[in-house]
């Protein structure tokens, strides 16, 4: 728990500051592999390609992509939300061909096409019986 509040008190600082921080980087690695009776599978740590976003059209850093095993093709979505709770972004994948178990989610840090302002963001993806949720920040 000590780890998380270190997380999340240190993503505000970034969001407000603009600076990233190494030792917060490296405390967010930590890793929770989520397997649900579908086959879903969601690990935290290589399933998040970077918990800080900064969507500015540089192509760096521009957009957050979750990866999963979807070995049964079951249906999966994804929603962002901000710190009070609203929904800023629903992701859906389509159909994958059988041949192909990993599947992907991607944010691009905009809402109804507007980029969204800095800040903490909670992103929950669903599978089925599966929930997985964690944290991403926008830095602006």
């Amino acid at each position: 728990m000590k780890t998380a509040i270190k997380i999340l008190l240190a993503a505000i600082l970034i969001a407000t500051t603009g600076r990233v921080a190494n030792h917060v980087e490296a405390a967010a690695k930590k890793s929770t592999r989520v397997t649900g009776p579908n086959g879903f599978s969601f690990d935290s740590s290589s399933g998040v390609s970077n918990r800080f976003i900064t969507p500015n059209g540089d192509t760096f850093n521009d957009t957050v992509v979750f990866t999963f095993e979807n070995p049964r093709d079951s249906a999966v979505s994804g929603s962002i939300y901000d710190l009070k709770g609203a929904e800023v972004a629903r992701l859906t994948i389509g159909p994958t061909p059988p041949s192909v178990t990993q599947s992907t989610l991607e944010w691009d840090g905009r809402m109804g096409g507007q980029a969204v302002n800095g800040g903490l963001y909670i992103y929950v993806i669903l599978s089925e019986e599966t929930v997985v949720s964690g944290t991403l920040v926008v830095v602006r």
